[in-house]
């Protein structure tokens, strides 16, 4: 009997883990609906909201961001809480990236390393089953995309350059 109830409770840990909580919790609507029409509406964890990331002050409801200052460089990772899908990235309100309609996307992560004036981005997108990462250096003031080898090579000299 212990077994199956250990087996019941670690059952639901992973359930909870999965994210099946959102379809246990109901719905907060009034019970005057009909039942058809409540069937009609989609399972709240089945919906995807689609967020927007601005980097200049990220919304702490939908991310996650670390922060690490040496004294000489920061780092700033950013990384969409569970269920949130981030189809746009922003700095204030210049655009640095959105989902193409007829290619759906999502950032898997933000990475933003600053030293002096030297600021890069990197942006970790994955589109289906493809990973198209995209990079960014911040000149004179603007966003302007930039090489791999070239945000690798910025990259080096913010992290281990004095």
């Amino acid at each position: 009997m212990r077994t199956l109830a250990a087996l019941y409770i670690f059952s639901l840990c992973k359930l909870c883990n999965a994210g099946w909580p959102c379809c246990l919790q109901g719905d907060d609507s009034d019970d005057t609906e009909s039942p058809s029409a409540a069937a009609q509406s989609p399972a709240t964890c089945m919906s995807h909201p689609l967020d927007t990331l601005d980097i200049s002050n990220p919304e702490q409801s939908i991310m996650n961001v670390v922060e690490r200052d040496n004294g000489s460089s920061q780092q700033k990772h950013y990384f969409p809480k569970v269920g949130i899908h981030i189809t746009s990235v922003f700095d204030g309100e210049s655009p640095l990236w959105m989902a193409p309609v007829e290619r759906q996307g999502e950032v898997l992560f933000v990475e933003r390393f600053i030293r002096g004036k030297t600021e890069i981005l990197g942006l970790n997108i994955v589109h289906g089953q493809e990973f198209a990462p995209r990079y960014f250096e911040k000149l004179d003031g603007e966003w302007k995309e930039t090489s791999k080898r070239n945000y690798f090579k910025k990259l080096n000299d913010v992290r281990f350059c004095s």
